[in-house]
């Protein structure tokens, strides 16, 4: 996955690389500019990366001029200090808007938008190729969490979880049944699971490969989910989620 930075505050660059490292960790940063003639030049003598983080206010004019000049078929995240280039911003492909100072949790949920509009381009190949690097990788993921059980807080490990899922609070429940709430919402989760071994299933589960206990077709090539322990409920997956399940499961560790 390649990312072009175009930002012209040093400080800002720093920044966009430390949250790139936490949140896009399998990224390779393929150029930093700081000027609309360079991301020009840029763009007619390279092929196109997969997301441009991209300043709006450059040394030389606003990057709406790259998009005018060029053309960017990448997924573009804005960042500017100012609030009054939203409406020009989604003129062009743009995944989000952010501004500075750019808060943490909204560049993950930033990084999730891209993330799931990257993959829906996929091909079916270029999944299974993905899961199987996450697999082999040192795992950037988180693998634990602390839950809390009245005045105990218990540690549980990544093996230990059979899903998380959201009711009027997001909850973890473990392979033996014990439920837990949890701080994250089903979206932050996305980001710090390992996508090797969770699935976001629908807005309201997401789970371990180890938690799928029956898998059915359903109508119009959508799969019903079973899962363990059971939850008294029967998960409808779209379509489109379908089709990636089965290559994820595939492809799981």
């Amino acid at each position: 996955m390649k990312i072009l930075i175009i930002e012209d505050e040093s400080a800002a660059v720093t920044n966009l690389l430390r949250l790139l490292q936490r949140h896009l960790p399998e990224a390779e940063v393929v150029g930093t500019l700081e000027s609309v003639a360079g991301a020009v030049k840029w763009f007619r003598s390279n092929p196109q990366p997969d997301l441009v983080l991209m300043d709006i206010e450059l040394t030389d004019g606003r990057s709406f001029e790259i998009l005018q000049q060029v053309q960017v078929e990448a997924d573009v995240i804005f960042t500017t200090a100012y609030d009054e280039y939203v409406l020009n911003a989604f003129d062009f492909n743009s995944v989000d808007y952010l501004l500075k100072p750019i808060r943490e949790e909204k560049f993950a949920q930033a990084v999730l938008k891209f993330r799931q509009r990257h993959i829906r381009q996929l091909s079916f190949e270029k999944l299974a190729h993905i899961l199987k690097g996450a697999e082999a990788a040192d795992s950037p993921y988180k693998k634990r969490f602390l839950v809390k059980k009245g005045n105990k807080l218990l540690s549980i490990k990544q093996e230990q979880i059979s899903y998380f899922y959201r009711d009027e609070y997001v909850f973890l429940v473990t392979r033996k049944g014990a439920k837990f709430p949890v701080n994250q919402s089903l979206e932050e989760l996305e980001t710090i699971v390992d996508p090797a071994a969770f699935f976001r299933l629908n807005r309201k589960y997401v789970a371990h490969i180890e938690a799928i206990s029956d898998v059915e077709s359903y109508d119009k090539s959508r799969l019903r989910i079973e899962l363990r322990p059971s939850n008294n409920e029967s998960i409808i997956i779209s379509q489109e989620k379908s089709r990636l399940l089965k290559i994820w499961m595939e492809n799981a560790s």
